[in-house]
Order: C-alpha cells, then sequence, then structure tokens
C-alpha cells in the first residue's frame, strides 16, 4: 500500500553585510502540524546584529502562520 503524505516546506535565510547569519526552516504536514527550525551560521555577525536577526526571525513565524492557516484551510484573524 502506498501512502503519499503532503507537506508545505518554508525556508529561508538571514544575511548581514552579505554574509549568512541564520538559516530557518518550517515544515507542515497535511494535518496542520509545524515543525520549526534555526540554524546559526555565523555566532560572531548573530551577536552584533541580534536584534534585526530576531525581528526578521518574528518575520519568517508570522508566514509560517500564514501557510499554516492555508494548509487548514483557515482565516489569519483565527489564530491570533
Amino acid at each position: 500500500m502506498l501512502k503519499i503524505n503532503k507537506s508545505t516546506n518554508l525556508n529561508a535565510n538571514i544575511q548581514v553585510e552579505g554574509k549568512n547569519v541564520m538559516f530557518l526552516n518550517a515544515t507542515i504536514n497535511e494535518l496542520g502540524s509545524v515543525t520549526f527550525g534555526k540554524t546559526v551560521q555565523n555566532v560572531e555577525l548573530y551577536k552584533a546584529n541580534m536584534e534585526e536577526v530576531n525581528k526578521q526571525v518574528t518575520e519568517f513565524q508570522e508566514e509560517v502562520k500564514k501557510a499554516e492557516l492555508d494548509s487548514l484551510g483557515g482565516e489569519l484573524d483565527e489564530i491570533k
């Protein structure tokens, strides 16, 4: 028996001065379960730019929420 699982993947690189600082990824399965991960690629740049990097992480998380709602057929106001 073949069972195919569908998922939505989101990936992002946060860069400072043209250098990768952090890699973000999220996977949303067909049931709406979300797996989120982040990898710091340049600790020194992350420390020096933590406020801006964390702001971009929050922006990515908002996009993940939108994709999660899309996969569940809902509206953004439902999870705020």
